[in-house]
Order: structure tokens, then sequence, then C-alpha cells
């Protein structure tokens, strides 16, 4: 009898066993589907980001609300965190602007509180470079210093 309630045991781990690897197959299969999807509509999207900032964000937030995989997630939010900083630029290079377009810095520090606050365990070392090359450039300097602290030696 004590030998039959471990064979029961045993069974009930094989099966729970089964069922963890069945779902870890299935998270990486959805995973990679969303990955091809972004692989796909990347482009365009960072093509419309250059060309009207405003349209490529909000393309670029339905895409991550209809995204259930977190490194996707944070890939995507990169990427409109880069094309961001490089709108920033682009204006503040802007010949006889005297007023600076605050939509740009928003969508920027959307972004970053985006990425830090949901998928901090995902950045790397280059990651929080731009990160902290961001915030100064929208003259967050102690904050750029608190990102990473070797950013701000670096550039000045």
């Amino acid at each position: 009898m004590l030998f039959r309630g471990f064979t029961i045991i045993q069974q009930e781990t094989k099966a729970e066993i089964i069922t963890r690897e069945n779902k870890k197959r299935l998270f990486a299969k959805e995973e990679q589907k969303e990955e091809k999807k972004w692989d796909v509509l990347s482009f365009s999207i960072e093509e419309e980001m250059q060309e009207n900032l405003s349209s490529g964000i909000k393309n670029l937030e339905d895409f991550l609300k209809s995204c259930t995989s977190s490194s996707v997630k944070f890939r995507v939010e990169m990427v409109g965190l880069k094309a961001c900083l490089k709108a920033w630029k682009e204006h503040c290079r802007g010949k006889g602007e005297t007023t600076k377009d605050i939509s740009i810095a928003v969508q920027m520090m959307k972004r970053i509180h985006s990425v830090m606050e949901k998928y901090p365990e995902l950045l790397q070392e280059a990651d929080q470079q731009l990160i902290a090359r961001c915030l100064r450039y929208l003259g967050f300097e102690e904050l750029a210093s608190s990102v990473h602290p070797s950013q701000v030696m670096l550039s000045e």
C-alpha cells in the first residue's frame, strides 16, 4: 500500500512535469510568433516614426497592446526610445525654432518610464547608456547619473 501511494505521487509529479514542459513549449511558440510579427511590422513602424513621430508611436503602442511577450515588448520600447531620441535631436537642430515641441520629450520619457518600470531585468549596459543619454539630452543630468554614472562622465 505504501509503495502504491508512492507510485501515485510519482505519476502526479510526471504529469506536472509534462504540463510544465507543454506550457514552456507553448510560451516559446507564442513568443516566436510575436517576434516574427514584430520583424514584419518593425520596418514600417520605424519608417512611420521617422516621417511622423506621433502616428508612428501610435502604431508602436497598438503593437504593444497586442503583444504578450515581455522580451518582444522590451525590444519594441527600445526601438521607440531610439526613434524619440533621433526626433528630439533633429527637432533641437531645427533652424530658427525657439520653442521646443514638448510632445517629443514626453514620448521619450514615457518610453524610459515603461522600460525602467516593466523590464528592469532585461536592461543591458548599452540600454542603460542609451537611457542616460536620452535623459542628458532632456537636461536631466542627475537622473542620467543615477541610471548610468559613467555615461555622464564620459560625455562631459
